[in-house]
Formats: structure tokens, sequence, C-alpha cells
């Protein structure tokens, strides 16, 4: 539950730090006071979306922190999921907003996203403003506030998975009918890319060795003279004798003398061994002569071959190796094309099992809504019947529809104001006050199908008030007694009830306006209902209403 809300520079609040209680906490205050700030306050922790306008005037920026304890299992394991742990067993949640609008959040000190608190938020708290008694009008949410009830989550899942496996399968059954539309044309482009591809008979590193060879023939006279020139230095021509004639004339004049040194003997048959090694080259001098006689459209050849190349390159890839990997790949493609048929009607009979199995799901589903939804609208004529609306009937309407991600049912909250009357729509029947007791039972009977601790009330009195706003103050007592309740109210017949009550003041000077808000002792709760009740004179005899009703409440209690 939230057990402390510290507040700083937020609107009209320059500094506030209020503690809350288990039970029943009631806000009060005149119009204008800044009431509506706490609950932007609590939003903005929640992960809502802030506004910049939120930061009071003359600062830098707004700060916002809420403690929590005694937190759920829920609570708990999303905490742990995500890397976070809580202090002492408490959870701090705190958001800065910038004056430029840029905001910051954590939790426990930690950075975190305004995305996980307010997933995180989802489990902490319920907010019901004046906005949802607008949104009952609104029929396309009454499927969500059944489905909130969480009676058949269980099967609500179940179709999901289904309902997304036909989609899925729908999708590849679209794309695949898209192609057979286009299958000929397309078929007639890859059987051109593949005939061009496939008639270059493409063979890896053929582009490398075709440019080396190109450098060759074109420098081969070069590199011809470069050879003939060696070869009449190693072996000389008519004129000169050449390198290894001199080395084994050497050679031969050192044997001469190797009876008498050993050494030289040593020095001639190296010798001998470089003539051997400059023989050998000679010949291989040659074989590289002879490979360089290119015929003359030679060159043609290997720049026609490059150009051909060169189209396939721009086209298909940067070398060989990648062209074949897209010759696959279309070859891949057109046998797919060519096998569409087969394709289509496998896919056409994978979608019929799909949409029979998600059909099968979603009227599981629709029946356990059907039941869900008459235990729930009997539960709320209850509520109804307790807050001063005996005859006034609420009944779930279900009409079929094509499948979609909530299954096939529309269903739409219809009521009957009296007896005989057929139901009508909401919105062409309740009154504001009636909506207000009508979202309030709704409320009821949701709060006690989840775990959310902390339930706040933003006026939900609007419209009603003398016997009903007492009803609805007991009611809201009696809800507070399995999780905190936090009501902001402008009756004194429901703030009677409340087991602390928060008064917020708004005080004016020359230089600034300021928020205050303190909690009230006993004399000081009696003051403000009898404020309440009597305006802004306070007499002795509003007081004794004021404790009249206090007296009352806690004799109801």
């Amino acid at each position: 539950m939230l057990t402390k809300l510290y507040i700083e520079n937020v609107a009209v609040i320059k500094s506030a730090d209020v503690d809350f209680k288990a039970g029943f906490t009631v806000l009060t205050g005149e119009t204008g006071a800044g009431k509506s700030v706490l609950i932007d306050s609590v939003n903005a922790i929640l992960g809502q979306r802030t506004s910049k306008d939120l930061v009071r005037y003359g600062a830098q920026k707004a700060y916002v922190s809420a403690t929590f304890s005694v937190l759920s299992p829920n609570v708990l394991k999303l905490l742990d999921e995500n890397g976070y742990e809580t202090e002492e067993g408490d959870l701090i949640l705190s958001r800065e907003i910038q004056v430029g609008g840029k905001s910051t959040a954590r939790i426990n000190s930690r950075p975190a996203t305004a995305q996980f608190l307010q997933e995180l938020g989802n489990h902490l708290i319920n907010i019901h403003g004046q906005h949802d008694n607008q949104k009952l009008l609104d029929e396309d949410t009454h499927l969500e506030i059944l489905d909130s009830l969480g009676e058949y989550s269980d099967a609500f899942a179940d179709y999901q998975a289904a309902y997304i496996e036909l989609k899925h399968i729908k999708t590849e059954l679209e794309k695949l009918m898209q192609n057979i539309n286009d299958r000929e044309e397309r078929l007639d482009i890859l059987k051109y890319q593949i005939g061009e591809l496939e008639s270059a008979h493409l063979k890896e590193g053929e582009i490398e060795a075709l440019e080396a060879e190109r450098q060759l023939v074109l420098h081969a006279e070069k590199v011809l003279g470069a050879v003939e020139n060696t070869r009449n230095l190693i072996d000389g021509n008519t004129n000169t004798d050449g390198v290894r004639a001199s080395l084994i004339e050497s050679a031969r004049e050192l044997d001469t003398t190797a009876k008498y040194c050993e050494n030289a003997g040593a020095l001639s048959k190296r010798l001998n061994e470089v003539s051997i090694i400059l023989q050998e080259i000679s010949f291989d001098l040659s074989d590289l002569a002879d490979g360089l006689n290119f015929n003359p459209g030679q060159q043609a050849e290997i720049e026609d071959r490059l150009s051909i190349l060169d189209k396939l390159r721009r086209k298909f890839g940067d070398d060989e190796k990648v062209m074949l990997a897209k010759l696959a790949q279309l070859k891949a493609e057109y046998d797919v094309l060519c096998d569409s048929d087969f394709q289509t009607q496998k896919l056409k009979e994978e979608f019929e099992r799909a949409k029979q199995i998600a059909f099968t799901k979603a009227k599981t589903l629709s029946e356990k809504r059907r039941a869900s939804a008459d235990r729930f609208m009997s539960a709320v004529a209850k509520e109804l019947a307790f807050l001063q609306m005996p005859n006034v009937k609420l009944t779930a309407v279900f009409e079929k529809v094509p499948l979609s991600s909530m299954g096939y049912d529309e269903v739409v909250f219809l009521i009957s104001a009296n007896i005989g009357e057929p139901p009508k729509s909401i919105s062409k029947i309740a009154s504001g006050g009636e909506l207000s007791r009508i979202m309030l039972a709704i409320k009821s009977v949701l709060s006690s199908h989840d775990d959310i601790p902390t339930l706040i009330f933003d006026e939900i009195d609007a419209g009603v008030s003398g016997k009903t706003a007492a009803k609805i103050g007991i009611k809201i007592k009696q809800v507070s007694k399995n999780r905190q309740i936090i009501c902001v109210t402008h009756l004194a017949q429901i703030a009677a009830y409340a087991d602390s009550h928060m008064l917020i003041e708004k005080s004016e000077n020359q230089t600034d306006t300021r928020t205050t808000v303190s909690e009230l002792d006993s004399e000081g709760r009696v003051d403000e209902l009898a404020r309440i009740l009597g305006g802004s004179e306070i007499t002795e005899t509003t007081r004794n209403n004021a404790r009249e009703l206090i007296a009352q409440a806690e004799k109801t209690d």
C-alpha cells in the first residue's frame, strides 16, 4: 500500500510530505486548493505521461516520490524479473520533471523507464476519476471491464495463442497469394536472371585471375625484354660469353689447385652448384618466354570476359561467391513459385485448421464470459441496491462478431432504470449521479477480483448528495476493510466515514501561492466537515451537524 507521498514544486504545491495509513483516507479542501495536484503527482509516479506545466512556476524541476509497503507477490516477482530489490521490504518510486519537459524515473534510487513504472503501477494503485464515468458511456470499453474480472484468464490466454497462430498463417497465405498473382511476371524475371548467371559459368577466383592475366598481357613486351636480357646475361650470345660460362671457367681453374688447397676445391664445387642453378633459371626463363607468346585476340577475349563479369557484379554482388549464392537463392524462389499451387493448398488447409481451433477456443472463452457476466451483473445489482438504486438492472448483451484478438464477442452493458422498463443504453438513461454509483458498484465488484492494494477515488461523489452520499461512504468504508482507499470528495456524508482525514489548503500572499496538506485531528475534522456542510461560515450548529455525521458513521462501522 501507499505509505508516503513527497511532492516538491508540483503546480501550486511547493513542498508536501504526506503520510498515508491503511483503511479509508479522505482528502478535502476548497475548490482549486490543489486536490487534483495530488492525483497528478500519483499519476506521475505510476509512469503516466507528464507535462512541463506540472512544474511550479519559477522552479527548474518538479519532484515526486512515493513509498509502498506490504508488497504483493506480483509486484515482488516483477521487481525481481527486472533486477530491482526492495529496501527493507519497501518500494520507493520517484519521478523528476524538468521545466523543459524531460523526465527521469527511479526505483529504489536505480534508474527506470516510465514504461516500467506504468507496468509496475498497474499492480500498486487503481485510480478511479470522473473520466472513468465517461468511459462507462463508451460501449467499446464494456468488454474490457468484463474481462478485467480475470475469472477466465486461462481461457483468454489459450484463445490469444490460437488467434496469433491464425494471424501468422493468414499473413503467410496472403504473401503466397500475392506471389501467385504476380507469379508469371516474377517467373519470367527469375528465369532471365538465372539464365544470365548460369550462362556465365561462374567460378570463384576467376575475376582476380583474369585481372592478373590482363596486366600480364598489357605488359608482355616489357616482361619478354627483361626475360631475354636476363638469359643473355646468364648464357651469353654470339658476341659475349655469359655469366654461367665464366663461372664454369672459374670453377675449372680452382679445381686445378684442389690437390694443393682443400678450400679451393670446395669453392670450385660451390661455383659449379651456382652454375647449375643459373642453368635451371635459364630453362625457366625459356618456359616463361614461351608462355608469353599471346595471340593478337587474347587481350580482347580477357576484356570481353571481364566486361561480362563486371556487369553481373553490378547487378548481383561483389564477387563470384556472392553471385553464386544469389543464383542459389533465385533458383530456390523459382522452385517455390513453380510449386506454389501445392504450397497454397497446404497453407489453406493449415489456415482452416487454425481457424477451427481459434473458433473452438473463442467459443470456450465466450461461454466463460457469459457465465462470468451473469455473476458480475448479479453482484453489481446488489451493490446498486445498497447505493439507493434497488430497481436498476444492469444487463450484459452479447453479439457475435468476426474473430478479433478479443474473441468473437461484442459486449454492451444496458440499463433498466425502473421495474418493467426494457434495458437501454447507459448513455441514454443514466444521470451523472447514477453514473458515479454504477461505476462505484462495478469498481467494488472488480476490487474483490484483484490484488491491487490501493484504490483512489477522485471525486466519485459527482451528482449525488444526502442519503445516497452516505451510502457511498458506507460502501467505500466496506471496501477499505480489505484494501487501502484514498478518496477526494466534496461531501461531508462521505468524509465522515474516513479513518483519517487530510486537509488540502491554499494560501496566497503578494509573491506566491502555496498549497499545504495536513492530517486533521478530531476537532479539526469536525471543523472541516462543518465547513463543507455550511460553507465559509462555521457555526456551532454546523459543528454539531458534523459531529452527528461522524457519530452516525461510527455506529455504522
